[in-house]
């Protein structure tokens, strides 16, 4: 029998991290690898899942009122956006403004008031698979794998782009008044690459000043084939004149050299606290931390 566990991180297909969120500290995190309904789930389950299973609506508010805002008539702004055939998950505010002055909170607030309402929303096909696994329990809380760290950004900057590099995909969000505005995804086999490097150099590069003018331009072009694919996403995909990104590149050593060259922008990787990341997996996880 599996250990009771509440809280659930989709890594990626058939690969997830599991913890008990346990008077909001998270203990006893381990990998998972089987099927999801072979948990034995507590109540109130956090599920984490990837970006791109979501769809994200917005709508804009201004008004000017002499009673203080509820959460009744914010809860009737969310029910008139149009969702389509999507089913509701949960909603956000954003870039409040009250009497044309930023603040954190729009509850309870009156006169002159401006406000972003994101609504983030499942297909029938993702809420069938949930149900599959977890109908015995009777309160779930889904989100995207990314919000925590988007919350996390989104203090500072408002419009940007994000860019993150696993082996198999990498992943473009557009982020528009600090939620998200369009994921999307494609293959890039970034071990393929690898594998194919290691074929002609016998090793991992790590440095393109240790080859030979001959070898560096072999690789170079190596490089350039993986990379066409790359550009063509990046640039069909850039919304904004800014790109931050999150990857292992120690063994891809020119890529955000050439991907910044092709593309004319500064591309910066994403630091929190100060911290750097390799994997989204990791910058994602320590900002859900810092909320649970």
């Amino acid at each position: 029998m599996e250990q009771k566990i509440n809280f659930i991180y989709e890594s990626w297909e058939n690969k997830y991290l599991i913890w008990n969120l346990n008077k909001w500290e998270l203990k006893n995190k381990k990998y998972y690898f089987q099927s999801l309904d072979k948990l034995e789930i507590w109540a109130n389950l956090k599920y984490f899942i990837q970006d791109d299973k979501f769809s994200y609506f917005q709508k804009f508010i201004a008004k000017n009122t002499d009673k203080k805002l509820t959460i009744q008539e914010i809860e009737k702004e969310v029910l008139e956006i149009d969702l389509e055939w999507h089913i509701f998950t949960w909603y956000m505010i954003t870039n409040i403004k009250v009497n044309w002055e930023e603040k954190n909170h729009i509850l309870w607030e009156k006169w002159e008031l401006e406000y972003v309402i994101w609504v983030y929303a499942i297909n029938k096909y993702e809420q069938n698979n949930i149900l599959k696994y977890f109908w015995k329990n009777s309160k779930i809380d889904i989100y995207p794998s990314s919000l925590f760290l988007l919350k996390e950004i989104t203090k500072t900057i408002s419009n940007w782009n994000i860019l993150y590099f696993w082996d198999l995909n990498i992943e473009m969000l557009n982020i528009k008044n600090k939620f998200y505005y369009w994921v999307e995804k494609i293959s890039v086999w970034k071990n393929i690459f690898l594998n194919k490097i290691f074929e002609i150099f016998n090793k991992q590069l790590t440095n393109v000043n240790e080859l030979s003018d001959f070898h560096k331009k072999v690789y170079e072009k190596e490089l350039e084939n993986y990379l066409n694919p790359i550009y063509l996403f990046i640039e069909n995909n850039l919304k904004w004149d800014n790109l931050y990104i999150i990857g292992d590149f120690k063994n891809t050593p020119l890529l955000l050299e050439k991907l910044s060259n092709k593309l004319k922008i500064q591309i910066t990787p994403i630091k929190i606290d100060n911290k750097n990341f390799s994997k989204i997996e990791q910058a994602n996880i320590y900002c859900i931390k810092k909320y649970f």
